[in-house]
């Protein structure tokens, strides 16, 4: 069947019954112009208090029209997210302070008992070789988002790798300065061979 767009809700309506229905929907509906919902017009000023007021984030305190608020709780730097080093829940905003602290950390290998920083467990190479216990169930797609989570934090190691490793030429080309600084001098006694 045919169909034609309403110019006041912009609902398809069937050609047969548009008349009736155009006649009907300028009468008494009206769309809102901030939230786009079409609202009966005797229902207009509830709209308005209950949709259009001020209310308070729960978790920031910002205030916002309350048809924002489900879309302000997916974005809230306050919104709860669980670190999955210790499962704590922390505010968004705080969460890479606290992964790179709570990364520090060290856990015992079970396998070869060392000692080894949590965010280099999945790295580690009692984790990567295979192992009986281990290997059931991994990357066989018996879990998708346990194995896209791994990827995820896989990437991270790298990246904070990176970072580190960059950090830590730096630091040793420092010390080696320093090493040098403090084997020069007055002081310095030169060795012979």
């Amino acid at each position: 069947m045919e169909s034609k767009r309403c110019s006041n809700c912009n609902g398809d309506v069937f050609a047969t019954n548009f008349a009736l229905h155009e006649a009907y929907c300028i009468r008494n509906l009206t769309k809102c112009t901030t939230c786009n919902d079409i609202v009966l017009k005797k229902s207009w000023d509830e709209h308005l208090r209950k949709e259009h007021h001020l209310v308070k984030c729960g978790m920031c305190g910002n205030s916002l029209m309350k048809f924002d608020l489900p879309a302000h709780m997916d974005t809230c730097d306050y919104r709860p997210v669980t670190c999955h080093y210790c499962q704590i829940s922390i505010p968004t905003f705080s969460l890479c302070e606290h992964l790179e602290q709570c990364g520090c950390r060290t856990e015992r290998c079970d396998l070869c008992k060392k000692y080894v920083m949590i965010r280099n467990l999945e790295t580690h190479s009692c984790f990567l070789e295979p192992h009986p216990k281990s290997d059931e169930g991994f990357n066989k797609g018996d879990n998708i988002d346990s194995d896209f989570d791994l990827a995820i934090r896989l990437q991270c190691i790298e990246l904070e790798n990176e970072v580190s490793s960059t950090s830590l030429s730096e630091a040793n080309s420092r010390s080696c300065a320093t090493k040098d600084e403090t084997n020069s001098g007055p002081f310095h006694a030169p060795v012979y061979a």
